[in-house]
């Protein structure tokens, strides 16, 4: 590497070191703000953290990917916990993209180190991906979404059922209602079958029955509620009665 290349790293490395202190000392001034008025400085603080993470990604080693990794995942957090006016989707649409796009820069170390934990952050991101496009009407992105993550539990549901199987029913669900929204009502059916097929099995245990007919009752109410739509009153009624009996259970 002759002298100007190596001039021009050291400049590189020296701007990403300012930055990254000036948006850390605004992280930390927005940590005490959101103490005080949440509502308005959560996202500031969300978006401080946001850009924190990528000048951490920028600088392109392992210890800075992860951090960057935590630095998005807070960033999330804090979107998630706003409970203002404004409309956040772009803002999480743009952060979910990045935290998809590091996850793969983390394939190797993390998938390395912790197989299942990484294969369940990635299919989350995925899933958390496609409800914002659905949130945002982008139906065909956040079916890639759903779909992508289907993908992924499919690789480590069999490790622990009671672990991981339930985030597959929800995604089935979700992805159900997408097709709902598609106007595609075979299809949104045949998800919520899989959902509740999967959830009836997991309440098979009757140590973990207590953990699942909620998610279940929710599947059940969706399908009746479609079937009732379509006209197939029979099992409507069916589905709805199941539910109604399941939600009775919960409450004994």
């Amino acid at each position: 590497m002759n002298s100007d290349k190596r001039a021009e790293r050291e400049q590189h490395r020296a701007w990403l070191r300012e930055c990254i202190a000036r948006c850390r000392a605004e992280v930390a001034r927005y940590e005490k703000a959101v103490e005080r008025r949440p509502n308005t400085y959560r996202p500031r603080l969300a978006e401080a953290q946001h850009t924190l993470g990528k000048f951490y990604w920028w600088r392109h080693t392992p210890a800075s990917y992860r951090t960057a990794f935590r630095l998005f995942t807070q960033a999330l957090r804090n979107y998630d916990s706003y409970r203002g006016r404004r409309d956040l989707t772009l803002n999480r649409l743009t952060l979910m993209s990045d935290l998809q796009q590091l996850s793969l820069r983390l394939d190797d170390d993390r998938a390395a180190a912790a197989p299942l934990v990484y294969g369940e952050d990635v299919a989350s991101t995925f899933w958390q991906l496609g409800n914002l496009h659905a949130d945002a009407r982008r139906f065909g992105e956040a079916e890639r979404m759903y779909l992508r993550a289907l993908d992924k539990h499919a690789e480590f549901d069999g490790e622990d059922p009671h672990r991981y199987r339930p985030a597959t029913a929800q995604c089935r669900r979700s992805l159900g209602r997408l097709y709902e929204e598609m106007h595609d009502d075979a299809r949104a059916e045949e998800a919520y079958l899989a959902s509740a097929a999967i959830l009836r099995e997991l309440c098979e245990d009757p140590f973990e029955r207590c953990n699942h007919l909620r998610s279940l009752v929710r599947t059940l109410m969706l399908l009746a509620d479609l079937c009732e739509r379509r006209g197939a009153c029979g099992e409507a009624a069916r589905y709805r009665t199941e539910a109604e009996a399941l939600e009775a259970e919960r409450g004994a």
